[in-house]
């Protein structure tokens, strides 16, 4: 069997690491970038002589403020973009390095971009690797890092970036939800806000059950159906996700709620039973099958 190359492993990482960042930053909007949820916030300031500066440099307190996303778009580009990522590996790479103290994006499209151009400079030392030097030593230029090889130089960074692009979508989900908007559905924001006299006017509501599971807030699914709501909706249904996560007490109440075990998800063409069953939850997915016959 062939052995897996380090290199690509940390690619691949990489990769998936920075598809899921740029997820996370779609439409973005410049009121967004500079949110304080809190006052005290480190941020990205303009100075008296017009010049733009990030709050923190050249400071590490113990406990650090509450930073805006443009400080964390600004950190995570010095991340990427930081010279010492292609000196440390003895590599030359294009374009050139990007530090976090020298960038200022005051818009959101531009804090977008100037990420972009980072993280193909992060890219570009990466494949610029090999797997016969990750694993050497860094020498006296990893200063008291000497000791630790290429490899873990470059995992330490990817984990800084993971952490710190993680950090900007917490911050996002805050502002979402510091502005209202904790769900599309009205009906569902109500209950999810605690609300639950917005069952009185669900009706019959066919998708309910099916959109309370969707977001996980089992609670809401038991309240849903205890006041009589319709268990199943479009696939996959409730019970497709509760069989899926081994929620037996959720299961049992939608079968006695009268969920159908044979409806089949559009993804997987799957029913509740195959879904646990792939999943490993083998008693579940016992139980479901003898009463959907799908064997």
């Amino acid at each position: 069997m062939a052995t897996a190359s380090m290199r690509t492993e940390l690619l691949g990482q990489s990769d998936w690491a920075w598809a899921r960042t740029q997820a996370r930053l779609e439409d973005l909007t410049d009121d967004e970038l500079f949110w304080e949820p809190y006052p005290g916030c480190w941020t990205l300031r303009q100075l008296r002589d017009g010049t733009w500066l990030s709050d923190g440099i050249g400071t590490a307190p113990e406990v650090p403020p509450l930073t805006t996303i443009v400080w964390r778009i600004v950190h995570l580009i010095g991340c990427y973009g930081a010279a010492r990522n292609s000196e440390w590996m003895a590599v030359q790479v294009e374009p050139g390095p990007l530090e976090s103290w020298d960038v200022t994006p005051t818009t959101a499209a531009e804090a977008r971009a100037t990420l972009a151009q980072a993280h193909e400079r992060w890219r570009q030392v990466l494949l610029a690797t090999d797997d016969g030097t990750l694993g050497l030593a860094l020498g006296s230029i990893g200063g008291q890092y000497a000791e630790a090889s290429r490899a873990a130089f470059l995992i330490h960074q990817l984990d800084e970036i993971v952490h710190h692009a993680a950090e900007i979508g917490l911050m996002r989900d805050l502002y979402r939800a510091a502005s209202g908007r904790i769900h599309a559905d009205p009906l569902v924001a109500r209950l999810m806000a605690g609300d639950l006299s917005a069952l009185d006017a669900a009706g019959d509501r066919g998708d309910l059950v099916g959109e309370l599971a969707s977001v996980g807030r089992w609670d809401l699914v038991e309240e849903a159906l205890g006041r009589g709501c319709p268990p199943d909706g479009p696939a996959p249904t409730a019970l497709h996700r509760a069989a899926t996560v081994n929620m037996t007490s959720i299961v049992e109440q939608l079968l006695a709620a009268g969920a159908s075990t044979g409806i089949r998800d559009p993804q997987f063409n799957a029913t509740p039973s195959q879904r646990a069953e792939f999943f490993g939850h083998h008693d579940l997915a016992r139980r479901l099958t003898d009463r959907d016959g799908s064997g």
